[in-house]
């Protein structure tokens, strides 16, 4: 059975073979329509017994295509973790596919994802509730990408925002890199709220203005669907009862 892996997001210089613990493993899966339940029950159940120590954090998706999709998350560990087999392995999968699996419709690929400390802002805030931003780049586009992530972290930090991103790159994506942004919606979904940080959308865009140009700041607006193929957005929030304690 495929681990239970899947990553989470960044944004910097690529450096596929980074050494340290930066790595994040990520599956999604979406449980079978009417085994919503019984699928928490037996995933709870499975943790309980197999990641105690091999913790997984469980994250549910709120809004879009994949509402109601879990993402399961390993992390972070380094390259040298991937060489370590879990003794009680055969027992794992066991119970995963005896259990677990028969109340799945839909279960992703591993996919790893590398942190950027250099690309998230304010990283540390504690959240349970998170916007996505899920960039798919165009080959040779990443760098402009990157760019303007930093510009915006320049203009948050010179103005003081109390907003909150961890940025992750997708690796082995081959001809499809991506970069996530994750923003920590510390007081809740309600800090979408138009203004609801009062002045900090005006203080935002004279701050860009005058660090970067009028033209730098028009150029913002189109430069998604110059450099991306596609991108989307969705909330989600973090589910502490199924996660590991």
């Amino acid at each position: 059975m495929r681990k239970l892996i899947l990553v989470l997001l960044t944004v910097a210089s690529i450096n596929v073979f980074a050494q340290g613990k930066t790595l994040y493993h990520v599956e999604m899966v979406k449980p079978k329509i009417g085994q919503v339940t019984a699928f928490e029950s037996a995933w709870k159940a499975h943790v309980a017994k197999f990641h105690k120590d091999d913790k997984r954090q469980v994250f549910e998706i709120m809004t879009g295509d994949r509402t109601g999709y879990y993402q399961l998350v390993d992390g972070p560990s380094s390259y040298a973790d991937m060489d370590v087999e879990r003794k009680d392995s055969k027992a794992h999968d066991l119970d995963y596919e005896t259990t677990v699996a028969p109340k799945v419709e839909y279960q992703s690929g591993d996919y790893v994802y590398r942190f950027a400390d250099t690309l998230s802002y304010n990283g540390n805030v504690q959240a349970d509730k998170y916007s996505y931003s899920v960039y798919n780049v165009k080959l040779g586009k990443m760098p402009d990408l990157v760019a303007e992530v930093k510009r915006s972290m320049a203009v948050n930090t010179s103005i003081g925002s109390q907003n909150s991103s961890n940025a992750y790159f997708q690796l082995f994506a081959g001809s499809a890199p991506q970069l996530v942004l994750i923003s920590n919606l510390k007081d809740g979904f309600k800090q979408l709220e138009q203004n609801y940080f009062a002045g900090m959308t005006d203080k935002f865009r004279e701050a860009y203005i005058k660090m970067y140009s009028q033209q730098q700041w028009d150029k913002r607006s189109t430069l998604l669907s110059e450099i991306t193929t596609s991108y989307e957005n969705y909330l989600g929030k973090r589910r502490a009862d199924l996660s590991s304690k």
